[in-house]
């Protein structure tokens, strides 16, 4: 049932990418020249119709045959050659601009493989047909580090993912701005998807993409918007008093875990943003993601204007929204934030973070808790 689903999928998809593919005039005016040729061939059935009824013979005219006929047929025939030999010079052309267009513009291929294997269904092959341009693949295949939760393996994943400004910069540096088209999937622990997310702040043109964990494929955040939004909660605290250190809750694919939180960030105020019913793999929405990130950007924006000066930062969320919200965090402006990791078997729920590459730190860290210290 899956399969033929999928198959169904996939025949729609191929019919609506057709039914919304450019127009190509040059082609349309020899489609046009051909059907009109046909026509003038048909000489006199183009002015004449005679057909036999139960009531006897009809016969309709359109004009009379002879001179005028022929001129007619002869003007319509030398028009629809005129229509094919232009629309094929036309369609030859308009092609030449296209492979010229394709042959400038790139499409960087940024995918980053941490906790599943993606390797039979590379990112760089679900690249969105609306986006023009030679394919370029950035792999960040982090895997062979994240066996083991060690805090030198754990640096070791980081600084691989810090590098990707320069793996990215240095494949665009050829081209203009305006030629450069961004795709980004990946599977890494929240934490690093938000880093990564810091650290494409300045990148133009992003397409986030997501792992569709049921069907094993990349897709695209094309389903529509359903409108619902981030219920917030605990900005009302502080209003009373200054609070150095707050934690910012999101719930977005699932409910964060608020008795780990309450246990290991004891005494912190706590602001959540909750999507009402949050379930997994129900995040399809550009526009919903570009919504839910704007409220998380307002909200961080309240909580820096009441002299906070540490955001601690725990995020239930699908890959493409962790990098969505990492990209929104304004890092000149906003306090110094650690995004944490969520382990549930463990006593302690939130083991350890990333600190982020905020105004004054110069470089992003792993940092371990100990809820012995981190008390307000």
């Amino acid at each position: 049932m899956v399969e033929l689903l999928r198959w169904c999928r996939g025949v729609a998809d191929r019919l609506i990418d057709w039914f919304l593919r450019p127009t190509n005039v040059g082609l349309r005016l020899v489609q046009g020249g051909m059907g009109l040729f046909g026509i003038a061939s048909a000489g006199n059935w183009l002015f004449n119709v005679n057909a036999d009824t139960p009531w006897g013979k009809f016969s309709f005219q359109l004009s009379n045959p002879g001179s005028t006929s022929d001129f007619l047929t002869s003007a319509a025939a030398l028009l629809a050659l005129l229509m094919i030999v232009g629309g094929a010079v036309f369609a030859v052309i308009n092609q030449v601009r296209i492979n010229r267009l394709q042959t400038r513009q790139r499409v960087l291929v940024l995918e980053m493989r941490g906790l599943a294997d993606t390797s039979d269904a590379p990112l760089k092959d679900a690249i969105p047909k609306r986006l023009t341009g030679i394919p370029e693949s950035v792999l960040v295949d982090v895997r062979q580090h994240m066996q083991s939760n060690s805090t030198s393996s754990l640096g070791v994943v980081l600084d691989e993912l810090s590098g990707i400004p320069r793996d990215l910069g240095s494949r665009r540096k050829d081209f203009a701005r305006s030629d450069i088209s961004t795709v980004v999937g990946g599977i890494l622990p929240v934490p690093f998807l938000f880093h990564v997310g810091v650290l494409l702040d300045d990148e133009s043109h992003v397409t986030l993409m997501d792992w569709e964990r049921t069907e094993g494929e990349w897709r695209d955040l094309a389903e529509p918007d359903d409108g619902r939004r981030f219920e917030i909660c605990g900005l009302e605290q502080l209003q009373h008093g200054v609070h150095k250190e707050v934690v910012v809750a999101v719930s977005a694919s699932y409910s964060v875990d608020e008795q780990g939180i309450a246990e290991t960030f004891a005494g912190f105020a706590v602001v959540h943003l909750r999507v009402p019913s949050p379930m997994p793999n129900a995040l399809w929405s550009e526009a919903k993601q570009q919504a839910l990130a704007n409220q998380f950007l307002q909200t961080l924006g309240i909580v820096a204007s009441g002299g906070t000066e540490m955001v601690h930062l725990i995020l239930a969320a699908p890959a493409s929204l962790a990098i969505r919200l990492g990209s929104s965090y304004d890092v000149r402006n906003f306090p110094a934030a650690i995004a944490y990791q969520y382990e549930r078997t463990q006593q302690n729920k939130y083991p350890w973070g990333v600190r982020l590459r905020t105004h004054g730190v110069t470089r992003a860290e792993i940092v371990e808790t100990n809820r012995a210290t981190m008390v307000a």
